[in-house]
């Protein structure tokens, strides 16, 4: 939720593709088989960081499988896990229909209200660019990704802490 980024991706989250606030996910892992550079807000880089300490592990988010693609000796995240609890939740609010893929959609969604331009907010998620401006458009937008990230961050800040309604 706070990265934006897909389950699969985060799930298999590794501290060396972690550096100077950016996690970057390889080709290999990502949909569109595409590098993909994720700046860190400072909520982020926080859980990250809270990670890294309990971590034993080469995985942010460390599990009891051994993935796929992953490093051998450590464990990652089982892939339905997060939907497992996702719905655990839900059922606390008597919500249906909804499914981890959505926190996707709010987060693009709630960009654009924050007034995140289209192509910054597409390439936030990782979206390939359709058209001629996807082939020709070749510019990282990681300084406006950063900005983006960090407004949405400071967004659910307020969420979660209930500074709106003060």
């Amino acid at each position: 939720l706070i990265t934006g980024q897909r389950t699969g991706e985060t799930r298999r989250m590794l501290f060396s593709e972690i550096e100077d606030g950016f996690w970057t996910i390889p080709s290999e892992r990502t949909k569109n088989k595409l590098t993909h550079i994720v700046p860190l807000s400072a909520m982020a880089v926080d859980v990250i960081r809270k990670m890294e300490k309990k971590s034993e592990s080469d995985y942010v988010f460390p599990g009891r499988i051994k993935c796929s693609d992953g490093i051998a000796g450590y464990k990652c995240l089982e892939k339905n896990v997060a939907a497992h609890y996702f719905r655990k939740i839900l059922k606390h609010f008597d919500w249906k229909r909804t499914t981890v893929h959505d926190l996707r959609r709010t987060v693009r969604s709630s960009l654009s209200k924050l007034g995140v331009r289209k192509t910054v907010s597409e390439r936030v998620l990782n979206h390939k660019e359709q058209g001629i401006s996807g082939g020709y458009d070749r510019y990282d937008y990681l300084d406006e990704k950063k900005a983006a990230l960090q407004k949405w961050s400071n967004y659910l800040d307020e969420i979660l802490t209930d500074k709106s309604s003060n």
